[in-house]
């Protein structure tokens, strides 16, 4: 109990020991510990309303002030009676607070309130470590540079009005100390010779700075106008002050934080008007117009910075192995330019980042100007993650209106805006090896390219991004693009080899070039995956969307949209060389060539595989969907359009083809089931897809309900070939048919998509149903037959190689054997006779070793349908070629051979 008692006095004697260390200025509370321990500030100043009542710590870690117990060397004699205990605090230094006055002080004076120093220089002079000397308004002209080694607080009266004039020297050297400046006005720094850094401050090592509401102008020193800090691990934290009209005249315009893991903490600043004067940009030189960052770490938040100019980096640079997050800031109007460089190669219009990467967030980048990177120049290994800023009117002389990438870069929610760019990227460009640029969730609008004339050609790449690292990737996924401009890549120009792009679900509208109105891929051994994006309204003299200039590309287009897109050849698409491109799933809709190809133009050997697409209401002179133009036929070709919508395009044939047996547009849906077929003669158009009703069941029912489904089904309408018969629902594109049924009293009208096979149950009162798809409409009633199929195959007996077997076989649309009906066949149309059986449909060819001459034998199946089923007629050819024919059959014939002769199977379907 005694010894409790005793702690409890001892606590109370140890706090009324440390009141006397506390010190009030006008408006800062100042909390501090000895010269090792972290110093706080509680500062109630409200400057550009954007920090009242904020607490600042240097250190990181630390969340309150802490108490140095080595100070305290405290002893006790516990006793029975606690009047008679004994504790003794010895080395408790008060903080002792001294006042300086410029106007009546005088350095006899004893430095008290009543008594003020008159000079800065003597109050340091005579304070004690861990001391406050507070200045009264006034101007304190230094007639020689400060040196300070102690822990201090300098607080002036009124930041406009407490004037600390440097006096053209540097002002203070400090190492080994926490000090801090608040409240105070520095100006007239100048410190140019080779042998100084610094015009204000000059931080060594082992040093805490802090700066809080004070105000630095027209400073001047070689690197560092304000502060030149190279310390090992200094701490520098500054907040709420203004900088401006400040120069540096090799680097660093305001502030030089340097020195292994030194931090730095920058908040609720502002820069305006500071500049690095040199035209040398030799070994960092000309760099960091406000703020230069060298091995050193940087938080910076809630600043503004205007109006200042450097070669490199016109606000912040960092060097080598810096890191920097940047929040909530502002740069507007400033400028990295040059024009006594050679190539004026200033860069960064706002900031140039180093090989440590860097964090941007929610952060402003206004009218910056620079000649590669009109705000953001990034040349770093690391990441670089920008995230929720806006780029507005920033312009490069060359290349990145507003980033130039040299490295690992990720852009999210952010907008860029009206940015532009000489030769390449009027918003972003990518110049990194083996480098990854995401660019994410952003808008991209009214970017562009001076469309600039250079060396006898336009030298305009890329209105919005540039991609040109060898061996990078990019992923440019979930963006808007509007307006973008320039000469070849509206939105994007791809070149020197970049290994891959991932477009995934972005929306182009409004983009112009002369090639590639959105893209140009203008680089070999790409891969590229179009995955659900919306190309609208995109306008080039080639490739109204897309354009591909070079060869060897693997290009994937799935889930994708082209839609009133127009050129002068290739309305949405222009493929002048080899390409191996995959089309899936994709809509061509009202797009306009005024040459050729309304949709697609292909100008060489290609391997092109379009399926179940949509190619609908495009517009070209020649080609409305689909220009082939194979003019290097010694190259592999193949062009396959397949299990696609393609209809009412308006112009001289749908598909058109300059060469023969290189376009194969077979099983197409071609509008309705008389569509015009609008493919010229070099394209194998056969087998189209028709619209048809397909019952399910086997018994027909007059009397009671039925059940059938509704399909798309292939019949064998226009081909000699074996089309084949298989429900094609499951190949095209998704899309919606009405189906309307009629009762007696009312009508229904219902919608389906067209791959999910609906099957309907059809009351035994319903008059009548039709199916509406496209352009076509069918009808059914009750008691209509159902559609019938043949199937006919020819075997030769292996016993007797002069004997063929030929076989029939009839089926309903689900591929069930018909039973009943009666059918002919005949041989040159010569009837073999009527059976009675439809389960004995065979019939013997005998034929005629021909020799050297060839003999055709035409068969033909006719089946003559019932009440339930339709008539069918099926035609095969078997032909028997001798040794001197010519050894030339169809690619869809069945063949095999004789003895001495070939004999090839053809077959058409008159269904």
């Amino acid at each position: 109990m005694k010894s409790n008692k005793f702690i409890i006095l001892l606590i109370c004697l140890i706090l009324l020991s440390l009141g006397s260390c506390y010190a009030t200025s006008n408006n800062t509370d100042i909390i501090s510990s000895d010269g090792t321990d972290d110093l706080s500030i509680q500062s109630n100043i409200n400057t550009n309303e954007k920090s009242n009542n904020e607490y600042i710590f240097i250190d990181e870690d630390s969340t309150y002030p802490k108490i140095d117990t080595d100070k305290y060397d405290t002893t006790y004699e516990e006793n029975d009676n606690i009047e008679t205990s004994q504790a003794s605090i010895q080395n408790v230094n008060e903080q002792k607070i001294l006042y300086v006055d410029a106007n009546t002080g005088s350095d006899e004076n004893n430095g008290d309130e009543s008594n003020p120093y008159k000079t800065l220089q003597k109050a340091v002079t005579s304070i004690e470590n861990n001391s406050i000397i507070n200045m009264k308004n006034g101007e304190y002209i230094l007639d020689q540079q400060i040196v300070i080694s102690k822990s201090l607080t300098i607080n002036g009266e009124n930041n406009q009005q407490t004037i600390i004039n440097c006096n053209n020297n540097v002002g203070f050297n400090i190492t080994n100390t926490k000090l801090t400046f608040d409240n105070l006005k520095f100006i007239n720094a100048n410190q140019n010779d080779d042998a100084s850094y610094p015009g204000v401050i000059m931080a060594r090592s082992n040093v805490i700075l802090l700066i809080n509401n004070c105000i630095f102008s027209d400073n001047i020193g070689r690197m560092g106008s304000v502060l030149f800090s190279n310390g090992k691990e200094n701490k520098i934290n500054i907040t709420n002050s203004q900088f401006y009209d400040n120069i540096a005249t090799q680097r660093a315009g305001v502030l030089h934080i340097g020195g292994k893991d030194s931090i730095g903490h920058i908040s609720n600043c502002s820069f305006k008007n500071n500049k690095v004067n040199t035209t040398d940009v030799t070994g960092n030189k000309g760099c960091g117009g406000a703020i230069y960052l060298g091995s050193s770490n940087l938080t910076l938040k809630d600043c503004d910075f205007i109006n200042n100019s450097a070669v490199n980096g016109s606000c912040i640079y960092t060097s080598t192995s810096s890191t920097i997050n940047i929040s909530n800031s502002n740069f507007v109007n400033n400028t990295a330019n040059n024009k006594n460089t050679l190539n004026n190669a200033s860069r960064g219009g706002a900031i140039t980042l180093g090989s440590g990467g860097g964090i941007i967030t929610n952060t402003t980048f206004i009218n910056n100007t620079a000649t590669f990177a009109g705000a953001i120049s990034i040349n770093s290994g690391n990441i670089t993650n920008i995230t929720d800023c806006t780029f507005i009117n920033n312009y490069a002389g060359n290349h990145g209106g507003a980033i130039h990438s040299f490295g690992q870069t990720t852009i999210k929610n952010s907008i860029f805006e009206n940015n532009s760019a000489v030769r390449r990227g009027g918003a972003v460009i990518g110049v990194g090896t083996d480098d990854m640029i995401i660019i994410e969730n952003c808008q991209f609008i009214n970017n562009y390219l001076n469309k600039t004339y250079l060396n006898g050609k336009f030298y305009s790449l890329g209105g919005a991004l540039s991609g040109h690292g060898q061996s990078s990737n990019w992923t440019i996924k979930n963006n808007l693009f509007i307006n973008n401009s320039a000469a070849f890549g509206g939105v994007m120009f791809c070149t020197n080899d970049i290994d891959f792009i991932d477009f995934v679900n972005n929306t182009y509208i409004n983009n112009s070039a002369m090639s590639g109105g959105v893209i140009m891929f203008n680089t070999s051994d790409l891969g590229v995956h179009i995955n659900n994006d919306v190309f609208n309204h995109n306008i080039a003299q080639l490739g109204g969307a897309i354009s591909f200039n070079q060869s060897h590309l693997t290009v994937a287009i799935h889930d994708t949209v082209f839609t009133n897109n127009i050129a002068e050849n290739g309305g949405a698409i222009f493929i002048p060389e080899y390409q191996h491109l995959s089309v899936e799933n994709v809509t061509f809709t009202e797009n306009t060539a005024k040459e050729k190809g309304g949709a697609l133009f292909i100008n060489n050997s290609t391997f092109l595989r379009l399926f179940k697409s949509i190619i609908y209401k495009n517009k070209a002179n020649l080609g409305s969907a689909i220009y082939y133009n194979n003019i290097n036929s010694t190259e592999r070709n193949f062009v396959e359009i397949r299990s696609s919508k393609i209809y009412d395009n308006i112009g001289n044939y749908s598909i058109y083809s300059t060469t023969n047996n290189t376009v194969t547009a077979k099983y197409n849906w071609w509008g309705s089931n008389h569509g015009n077929i609008t493919a010229n003669n070099n394209v194998d158009a056969t087998c189209p897809m028709v619209l048809l009703f397909t019952q399910w069941s086997k018994v027909w029912n007059n009397n009671q309900s039925m059940d059938f489904v509704i399909n798309i089904k292939l019949c064998n309408k226009t081909s000699s070939n074996e089309c084949g018969i298989f429900d094609s629902v499951y190949y095209l594109p998704s899309q919606n048919f009405t189906v309307i049924t009629y009762y007696a009293n009312e009508t229904k009208i219902q919608t389906y998509e067209i791959y999910k096979s609906e099957v309907i149950t059809i009351p035994a009162h319903v008059i009548k149903v039709t199916l509406k798809f496209d352009n076509e409409e069918i009808t059914y009633q009750p008691g209509d037959p159902r559609q019938s199929y043949i199937r006919l195959t020819a075997t030769q007996n292996p016993t007797n190689k002069s004997q063929y077997i030929i076989q029939a076989e009839v089926v309903d649309g689900r591929s069930q054997n018909i039973e009943e009906g009666k059918f002919i066949f005949k041989i040159n149309g010569v009837s073999q006779g009527t059976a009675s059986s439809i389960k004995d449909a065979n019939l013997t060819l005998n034929v005629t070793n021909t020799g050297n001459y060839s003999h055709t034998y035409l068969i033909t199946f006719v089946y003559g349908g019932t009440s339930h089923y339709t008539e069918c007629r099926q035609n095969m050819t078997i032909t028997i070629e001798g040794a001197k024919s010519a050894n030339t059959k169809s690619q869809e014939s069945t063949y095999w051979n004789d003895t001495n002769n070939t004999v090839y199977v053809t077959e058409r379907s008159e269904c």
